[in-house]
């Protein structure tokens, strides 16, 4: 079998081959140290010294409650540390499901800035093989043995690994030594907006020749990936754009209320990421029905469609409508370039996804 595949279904799953990856589970073991968990990777930020990723993670739960993260950072162990987010968990940032997975990877970027040869050395041996979490109850993070002895689950911190993997090895490798603050809002410890990371100019690259400080000091952070399509801060700034107000319903389409029905909106959205596969960490249960409306929202305030559906004929409406969604499209894509890309390459997924809007903001 092929170490890795996407199960069938849920395209976010992966079934990884135990013998053919670099599977850690305790921190102990030979690979034990690309861990959360694992002890000897301290960091600092801000001037603040702390001992594990984990607590780092844990803290950015709590921007807003710096004593609580005065709490975590204090502890002496990992383990600790998470445990002592637990109470407040239901009081994280309000927008934690939609930026954990950034901060993570940020996280991961401060803990190779700051431990540059030890962990960079551990990641390179790595190899080609994929990287797995095993985990006995999160298969978000990590990945569950399944009965036939392989290990199931989206293994979000294992991929977050392979990805700063290969950034390590290729030419983005010296921009690593340089990590800015993420570009969301509240991104604070202890009341303070958290600042850039550097590791130190005078330790190499494992396996690479010290560069001259002079040219490090030229090269530019690693390119962020594409943003998601339901990232909540772009989400944000469309509604924003438009007017709305994220907690309130849609506006209305003259007299036609714009009454989409949620449920097949998120599956609509949920099987457009599957055929294009662009979807990332985030649920599209939860962001997928924002980013439909925010898309349909456009369309439904464009003036002429909008008139077409109060004074025209169903055919008129229609092509109305196509213009409009062209125009939305075309409104959208700095935010979701990739996304619109692989629609535009799919006709018959557009045409569907087109179909289907049309049906849910035009009412007879």
């Amino acid at each position: 079998m092929t170490s890795i595949s996407n199960a069938s279904h849920n395209n976010q799953t992966r079934v990884y081959d135990r013998e053919t990856s670099v599977v850690f589970l305790k921190t102990k073991e030979r690979f034990g140290g690309l861990s959360n968990m694992a002890a000897g990777f301290p960091l600092r930020v801000n001037r603040v010294r702390i001992k594990t990723s984990e607590a780092l993670y844990q803290a950015c739960r709590f921007p807003h409650m710096p004593e609580v993260q005065q709490l975590i950072i204090g502890e002496n162990s990992p383990m600790r540390a998470k445990m002592r987010s637990k109470p407040y968990r239901r009081v994280s940032r309000h927008d934690w499901d939609f930026v954990r997975v950034k901060i993570m990877r940020w996280c991961l970027r401060v803990k190779l800035a700051q431990n540059w040869r030890e962990f960079g050395r551990l990641l390179l041996a790595t190899g080609d093989r994929p990287i797995v979490e095993q985990s006995r109850k999160d298969d978000f993070w990590g990945a569950k043995v399944a009965e036939d002895g392989t290990l199931v689950g989206m293994n979000v911190l294992g991929r977050l690994l392979m990805e700063l993997r290969e950034q390590l090895k290729g030419d983005e490798a010296e921009s690593l030594r340089f990590i800015e603050p993420l570009a969301i809002s509240e991104f604070l410890l202890f009341g303070q907006p958290i600042e850039a990371v550097q590791a130190a100019s005078n330790v190499e690259i494992p396996g690479r020749p010290l560069r001259m400080p002079s040219e490090v000091e030229k090269t530019t952070p690693p390119s962020e990936s594409q943003p998601s399509l339901f990232d909540r801060a772009i989400i944000r700034t469309a509604a924003s754009e438009l007017g709305l107000d994220e907690s309130q319903n849609l506006p209305s389409v003259g007299e036609h209320e714009f009454k989409s029905d949620p449920d097949k909106i998120r599956r609509l959205v949920a099987a457009f990421h599957e055929v294009l596969l662009v979807s990332e960490y985030v649920e599209p249960d939860k962001a997928g029905v924002t980013f439909a409306e925010i898309l349909f929202a456009k369309v439904a305030k464009n003036e002429a469609y909008n008139n077409a559906v109060k004074c025209s004929r169903k055919q008129v409406a229609l092509a109305e409508f196509d213009k409009s969604l062209a125009q939305a499209f075309a409104e959208i894509r700095l935010y979701h370039e990739d996304f619109i890309e692989k629609l535009e390459g799919n006709p018959d997924v557009k045409k569907s996804l087109s179909e289907k809007a049309f049906m849910a903001t035009y009412y007879d």
